[in-house]
């Protein structure tokens, strides 16, 4: 089990699903899937890894995530928000 004296008070430390399972946060940058042993870590506020494959994180001016591209910078993922 993680250290848990490193979090501050109100932190997440687990968080269940029924679909994905328990995610423990180790830290404020590393997180643990235990149903499939699955390891993220946010490498830098513009990528992440999760097992062995890192993603970059694109922001807009708003630093809301828009886009996730691959190590060849191909897009794996966009995210469109609607303005209210």
């Amino acid at each position: 089990m993680p250290c848990l004296s490193n979090f501050d008070i109100g932190e997440r430390l687990s968080k269940t699903a029924s679909t994905t399972g328990t995610t423990l946060y180790l830290s404020g940058d590393v997180e643990l899937a235990l149903a499939s042993n699955v390891w993220t870590k946010y490498l830098d506020p513009d990528a992440k890894q999760v097992g062995s494959v890192i993603t970059w994180l694109h922001a807009d001016h708003l630093a809301s995530i828009r886009l996730f591209t691959d190590a060849t910078g191909a897009q794996s993922q966009r995210a469109n928000y609607l303005v209210v």
